[in-house]
């Protein structure tokens, strides 16, 4: 009993920290907001980091491809993740069609088919061979879509994290001579 006691007593006390913690950091963000002249003499600009949860971006981004690209405000990246989704999915079916068709000849060349004929003039090595090399790059193919899919996922959430630097809309670079 005297351990309940004591851990409830623990558990008040964190959720009143927390509770203040919590809105200390809420005064934070709303003071972020407003564009005051710090000691320096430096403007800092208005903050929008907190518009953007990299974690939402990335689940954004597992759920519908492209979706942490649009909740990060880089609508130029949506074709670019469709349209290396569709390569990699036409590309798969590409060699997933040739294999099967490599394969039936290859079983209709040992005899194990008798329903389908033979479409190519191809000997039983050069058969294997062509078996062989068209699952590996089909198997290729979903795997490169794959790391694809995650790839995309990762570049939501670190473009999220990166909505949080802040630059100063004065800095030029300039050549001159």
């Amino acid at each position: 009993m005297k351990w309940a006691l004591t851990f409830l007593i623990v558990l008040t006390a964190c959720d009143c920290a927390l509770s203040q913690e919590s809105q200390d950091t809420t005064n934070l963000e709303v003071g972020a907001m407003q564009t005051d002249i710090d000691t320096t003499g430096a403007i800092p600009i208005e903050s929008y980091a907190h518009m953007f949860d990299p974690r939402k971006a990335g689940l954004l981004s597992a759920v519908m491809p492209g979706l942490g690209q649009v909740y990060n405000k880089k609508y130029w990246k949506v074709p670019l993740v469709y349209g290396g989704i569709v390569g990699f999915t036409y590309a798969s079916f590409f060699y997933g069609d040739l294999y099967q068709g490599f394969r039936r000849d290859l079983f209709v060349d040992l005899g194990l088919d008798t329903k389908n004929v033979k479409e190519s003039n191809l000997n039983e090595r050069q058969l294997r061979n062509l078996v062989d090399r068209t699952r590996r790059e089909r198997d290729f193919m979903l795997i490169l879509a794959g790391v694809f899919y995650f790839l995309q996922i990762a570049d939501a959430h670190i473009d999220a994290h990166l909505k949080e630097f802040q630059l100063n809309p004065e800095l030029q670079a300039g050549l001159e001579p």
